[in-house]
C-alpha cells in the first residue's frame, strides 16, 4: 500500500504497477486485448496519481511535505476528498484516459479542472502526453474493451500501447517514487 492509499482502498500508484505487470505478462503471452485492455488501466491511474498528488502539494504547499502528510490529508481534508471523488466520477474522469491526458497537459477539460502541466509537476509528465500524434491509447482504449470480441486490438496495436503504457509509468509514478514522493 503507497502513502496514496485513500480510505475506499483505492492506490492509484500500486494499481498502475499491478496493471503494468499483468500487460507485460499478457503481452508476453500474446494475449493481446487483455495487454491492451491493462495498459489502460496503467495510463489512467498513473496519470491519476500525477492529479492527486498536484492536489496535495497545492495544499501543503510542496513536493517535498506530501509524503510525510498525505494519509492525514487523504482521511481528513475535505478538499482532498473531493479532488479524489472527482478523480474516480464518470462525470468528470472515470475511467476516461483521453481527459486525464488532457487535464495533465493543461488542455481544458468540461466541467473545470486544476491542470499540472506547468510548474511543479511538469518534470512526471511524460513525452507520450505531450505528442503532437498522442497514441491511440488515448482515444481506443476504453474499460469496456474487456466485453470486445477476441482480436479486437491487433499485436502491433497492443505493443504500442503497452509501450506508452510503460512510459507514462516510468515518468510519472517511478519518478515520484524515486523523488520520495510516494512511498510504500
Amino acid at each position: 500500500m503507497s502513502n496514496l492509499a485513500t480510505s475506499h482502498g483505492d492506490d492509484f500508484p500500486e494499481a498502475a504497477e499491478k496493471n503494468l505487470l499483468d500487460a507485460r505478462c499478457l503481452a508476453g503471452g500474446t494475449r493481446w486485448d487483455g495487454a491492451a485492455y491493462h495498459a489502460g488501466y496503467v495510463v489512467e491511474c498513473s496519470l491519476k496519481t500525477l492529479l492527486l498528488v498536484d492536489a496535495l502539494a497545492h495544499r501543503t504547499g510542496s513536493l517535498s511535505t506530501v509524503a510525510a502528510g498525505a494519509r492525514g490529508l487523504l482521511a481528513g481534508d475535505p478538499s482532498i476528498r473531493n479532488r479524489i471523488q472527482e478523480l474516480v466520477s464518470p462525470k468528470t474522469f472515470g475511467h476516461r484516459i483521453d481527459r486525464l491526458r488532457q487535464a495533465s497537459i493543461g488542455v481544458p477539460v468540461p466541467p473545470a479542472v486544476a491542470v499540472i502541466a506547468s510548474g511543479r509537476m511538469a518534470r512526471y509528465l511524460s513525452r507520450a502526453l505531450n505528442s503532437r500524434r498522442p497514441s491511440r491509447i488515448f482515444g481506443g482504449w476504453s474499460e469496456t474493451l474487456r466485453y470486445q470480441r477476441p482480436g479486437v486490438v491487433s499485436g502491433a496495436e497492443a505493443r504500442r500501447w503497452c509501450k506508452t503504457a510503460e512510459a507514462v509509468y516510468r515518468q510519472a509514478v517511478v519518478r515520484l517514487r524515486l523523488d520520495g514522493v510516494v512511498t510504500r
